[in-house]
C-alpha cells in the first residue's frame, strides 16, 4: 500500500530508514489547526464561550470551540479526504 503524504509534509527522509528496517505498510498522521485561522468571528465565539457569555451571531462554527476539538472543518470528498486534505496534494 502506498504511503499518502501531502507534499507540504516532507517526511520521506524520516520514513525511508524506518521503512527499510521494518517494512512499513501504513502510517496515519493527524494534524491540527487553530480555530484562529477562521478569523475574528471564530475568536469572538471562542472568547464568548470561554467567558460564559452569549455567542454573537452568526457563529463561525455550529459547535462549541472552547475546550473542544472539531474533527473536520470541510466536506468530505468521494475519496474520503476533505478539500483541506487535498491542498497541495
Amino acid at each position: 500500500m502506498p504511503i499518502r503524504i501531502a507534499p507540504q509534509y516532507r517526511w520521506s527522509w524520516l520514513l525511508a530508514p524506518l521503512h527499510r528496517q521494518y517494512s512499513i505498510d501504513r502510517i496515519v498522521v493527524s494534524t491540527y489547526q487553530s480555530f484562529t485561522g477562521t478569523g475574528m468571528k471564530a475568536v469572538r465565539q471562542y472568547e464568548a464561550e470561554r467567558d460564559g457569555n452569549p455567542v454573537p451571531e452568526p457563529r463561525a462554527y455550529h459547535h462549541p470551540i472552547f475546550e473542544n476539538c472539531i474533527p473536520h472543518c470541510d466536506v468530505f470528498l468521494e475519496n474520503g479526504y476533505t478539500k483541506g486534505d487535498e491542498i497541495g496534494a
